[in-house]
C-alpha cells in the first residue's frame, strides 16, 4: 500500500497532539476518583465484563466528556476494591470526525482507567476518514484511524495480544480469564476485510476448545435484526475489501460453536438477538450503543455477570451516575453457554 505523505502528516500531527489537546483539563479531573465510593453490586464470587458504547459524542463534545471520564473512574474505583473486572471492551465509534481533537479527549479520559485495566477497543465508521469518488462517506483508506496512536492502553500492548497485522489494534485476538476458563475476545475492525475475518475462523477452528467472544462495530439494526443487506459497510467501503455482519455471521459465528457470543454498537442503544448456531445453539449477539442518549451516554455501561460454577453470564445496563440499573427490562439478558 502507498501511503500519501498528508496521511504521514496527519499520523504525526495526531501523535503529538492525542494528549496535548485535553491537558489543560486534567487539573480539572484529577481527584475525581477520590469522590467516588465504592459500590455495592457487585457479587463477591462473580467476575464482570463491561462494555462501554460508542462515545463520540462524549469525545465531540468536550461538555460531555466529563461522563465518559467519570464512567472510567468509577470502573477503577470498583476494581481496586473488587478486583474482579476481567476487562473493559468498547464497541467502536471514539470519534464524530476522525480528527486529532476527538482522539485526544479519548485518550485523555483512558487516563482515568488504571493502566493495569485491560482495554479492548474496536474501530467504527466514524474512526476514519471520509470521502471518496463515491461520495463523502465513503472510507478509501483504512490506515486512516487514529485507534493506533491511543496512548493510554499500557495493559492491552502488554498482554499476549495476537495480531492480524503486526502491532496493529484493528483486529486482534486477546485472551482473558473468567472464573478459571480461558476466554479470548475477537477484535475487528468497522466491515471487517474479508482476509481478516478468515484469519479469525482459522484461529477459532484450530483451537476448537477455546471460548471466543466477538467485537466488532456494526452488526444488528436499531430492531435488533441481523444486518445483511444495506449495511454501512457495504455502503462505505465500496471499493476495499469488506464482510457484512451477515457475512461474518456465515464464516466465523455460525459454523464454530466456540464462539459464545457477539457485541456491537453503531445502532440504537441495546438489543439482543438470539440465533441457532451449526450445533444447534442458541447464539445471543449484543447491541449497546450510547450515542443517542442523554448527555452522549449519561455514564452508562453494559455490565456482564459471570457467577462462579454456573455457566451463564447476566447482562445488564448500569447508569455510573445515577448508581441505578435501567429500567427497562429488555436491556438485560441470561445467555447459557
Amino acid at each position: 500500500m502507498v501511503i500519501s505523505f498528508d496521511r504521514i502528516l496527519m499520523s504525526i500531527f495526531l501523535s503529538l497532539t492525542l494528549i496535548r489537546c485535553a491537558e489543560s483539563d486534567e487539573e480539572k479531573y484529577g481527584s475525581l476518583s477520590e469522590t467516588i465510593s465504592v459500590d455495592d453490586i457487585f457479587e463477591s464470587d462473580s467476575q464482570y465484563i463491561a462494555v462501554v458504547g460508542d462515545i463520540q459524542e462524549y469525545t465531540l463534545n468536550s461538555h460531555k466528556l466529563y461522563n465518559l471520564i467519570y464512567t472510567y473512574s468509577w470502573l477503577n474505583v470498583q476494581q481496586r476494591s473488587h478486583n474482579n473486572i476481567s476487562c473493559v471492551l468498547q464497541v467502536g465509534d471514539f470519534t464524530e470526525h476522525n480528527n486529532a481533537r476527538e482522539w485526544g479527549n479519548a485518550d485523555f479520559a483512558l487516563r482515568y482507567l488504571d493502566e493495569r485495566m485491560l482495554f479492548i477497543p474496536v474501530t467504527g465508521n466514524h474512526d476514519y476518514d471520509w470521502g471518496g469518488a463515491s461520495g463523502p462517506t465513503e472510507i478509501t483508506d483504512r490506515m486512516s484511524s487514529g485507534i493506533n496512536q491511543l496512548s493510554n492502553l499500557k495493559a492491552l500492548c502488554g498482554s499476549s495480544v495476537q495480531y492480524y497485522e503486526e502491532n496493529r489494534l484493528d483486529n486482534i485476538i486477546v485472551p482473558i480469564e473468567i472464573q478459571g476458563e480461558d476466554i479470548n475476545i475477537i477484535g475487528l475492525e468497522f466491515g471487517p476485510r474479508k482476509e481478516a475475518v478468515a484469519w479469525a475462523d482459522s484461529i477459532v477452528r484450530a483451537n476448537p476448545y477455546t471460548k471466543y467472544i466477538l467485537l466488532t462495530h456494526e452488526w444488528l439494526t436499531s430492531a435488533g435484526e441481523r444486518i445483511a443487506t444495506g449495511s454501512y459497510a457495504s455502503h462505505q467501503l465500496p471499493t476495499l475489501s469488506h464482510s457484512t455482519p451477515q457475512e461474518i455471521w456465515e464464516q466465523l459465528v455460525y459454523p464454530n460453536d466456540n464462539v459464545l457470543c457477539v457485541v456491537c454498537g453503531h445502532n440504537g442503544f441495546c438489543k439482543y438477538l438470539f440465533s441457532e448456531n451449526q450445533a444447534g445453539r442458541d447464539v445471543c449477539q449484543i447491541l449497546f450503543n450510547l450515542q443517542y442518549q442523554d448527555n452522549g451516554g449519561d455514564g452508562m455501561i453494559q455490565l456482564w455477570e459471570f457467577p462462579q460454577n454456573r455457566k451463564v453470564i447476566n447482562i445488564s445496563v448500569y447508569n455510573t451516575l445515577k448508581r441505578e440499573f435501567h429500567p427497562d427490562p429488555e436491556t438485560r439478558v441470561q445467555i447459557n453457554y
